[in-house]
């Protein structure tokens, strides 16, 4: 295929698939001391990365976001990661907590749809106190975006969904726990059967099915 030109703000950002464009990106990553919201997609006549338009707000700059793709609708989601709006190093800012000496845990949720190329803000920077979440998906049996979170600073905590629904500006539900529960520290990957739909967390604690069951 030949070489890939790459550009240099790359490291950990967030991969993606588009069906609408037909092609591959990613959003965000960091270099040179500085984090990034940029989109790329690849092109695949010149193969290299080029930078994609963006129109209305765009998330802050960050890196080691939690990504996850809606496969209903041609959009994808973004939670969180370490950042600020700068994208530089050790800037801090008012009102914000979770410094952790380079950036901010930021703990927001955004979507962004390949059809008008602009991104929606579903709740704001630090609007949720749960900023120890892992993993994130599309469950296709509900329709909307779940989020898993378990890890404390240093050490395992309770596994635990979280459900957003929908309303922009409000903030997930936590699901309550049925069953047995799990001390986690990382999820590594969450994903979803098609025909169950049921969930498989593989942590570093060992691999769970988890059904999602109505109330």
């Amino acid at each position: 295929m030949g070489v890939v030109e790459l550009n240099d703000l790359t490291f950990a950002a967030s991969c993606y698939l588009s069906r609408s464009s037909e092609s591959i990106g990613c959003f965000g990553g960091y270099g040179n001391f500085i984090a990034s919201n940029w989109r790329y997609e690849l092109n695949l006549k010149k193969l290299r990365w080029e930078k994609m338009p963006e129109y209305g707000i765009v998330p802050w700059k960050r890196t080691e976001t939690t990504y996850f793709s809606d496969t209903i609708k041609d959009h994808f989601y973004i939670f969180g990661g370490r950042g600020n709006q700068s994208g530089k190093e050790r800037e801090q800012v008012q009102g914000l907590k979770n410094f952790n000496g380079i950036y901010y845990h930021l703990g927001d949720l955004w979507r962004f749809d390949h059809q008008s190329n602009r991104w929606s803000c579903l709740f704001d920077v630090q609007s949720w106190a749960q900023p120890n979440v892992n993993n994130g998906i599309f469950h296709t049996g509900i329709g909307l975006p779940v989020l898993l979170s378990g890890s404390a600073t240093g050490s395992a905590g309770e596994a635990q969904f979280h459900i957003w629904e929908g309303e922009e500006g409000k903030v997930p539900r936590t699901l309550p726990n049925q069953g047995e529960r799990i001390a986690m520290y990382r999820c590594w990957s969450l994903l979803q059967e098609p025909e169950s739909r049921d969930m498989w967390v593989f942590a570093d604690e060992g691999v769970f099915a988890v059904t999602l069951r109505k109330n």
